[in-house]
């Protein structure tokens, strides 16, 4: 039995335009980028980078949550971690986001929602010891934090990524297409308990 629940961030919590990362690629490589190659990239595809650190460090000089935020939005069923925290289960977040941009979306989350998380870990090694997902390092200091062993959480994406991280954590997946479904689809087995 679960004891915990992890999340994504991105597509799976929250919502960032892809009009807004899209204008931040354009700046960056100082090209053209259409929207599949935007979409692509935020799903984790790597392919439009060249040169690594500067990438990510010019990514970041940009992307400030001031201009981000304008941009964001909670998914409307975002209701059910409230739900599962009431049932005992543990919330973390684990993003391959920045730490600051990581807490201010929680944050926007645990507003709007009326929860806290109990873990929020951002594996970006920009910024973190932890190296970006697929690497299981965010999930395993999240697991950590909350205190839970691998059994006993479930971690809930919606990219290969994810998948991959939680395979990689040994821990159980569940993948959330936005566009096919909701949260309390996806955890009506836990909601019911």
């Amino acid at each position: 039995m679960y004891k915990a629940v992890i999340f994504d961030l991105d597509n799976t919590l929250v919502y960032t335009k892809e009009e807004y990362v899209q204008g931040i690629l354009i700046d960056i490589l100082g090209r053209q980028v259409s929207m599949e190659e935007t979409i692509s990239f935020w799903q984790g595809n790597d392919s439009l980078i060249t040169d690594e650190y500067y990438f990510w460090k010019r990514f970041n000089e940009l992307d400030k949550y001031e201009k981000r935020i304008k941009f964001t939005k909670v998914y409307d069923d975002v209701y059910v971690l409230k739900e599962l925290s009431e049932k005992g289960m543990k919330l973390g977040v684990v993003t391959n986001a920045p730490p600051g941009m990581a807490v201010l979306d929680a944050e926007l989350i645990q507003k709007e929602v009326d929860i806290e998380f109990d873990s929020v870990v951002s594996a970006n090694k920009w910024f973190t010891n932890l190296e970006f997902k697929p690497s299981p390092q965010g999930i395993n200091q999240c697991l950590y934090e909350l205190q839970v062993r691998e059994d006993e959480a479930l971690y809930i994406g919606d990219s290969n990524v994810d998948r991959i991280a939680a395979e990689k954590a040994g821990v159980d997946f569940r993948m959330i297409n936005r566009n096919e479904g909701s949260l309390s689809e996806l955890l009506s087995d836990l909601l019911n308990l």
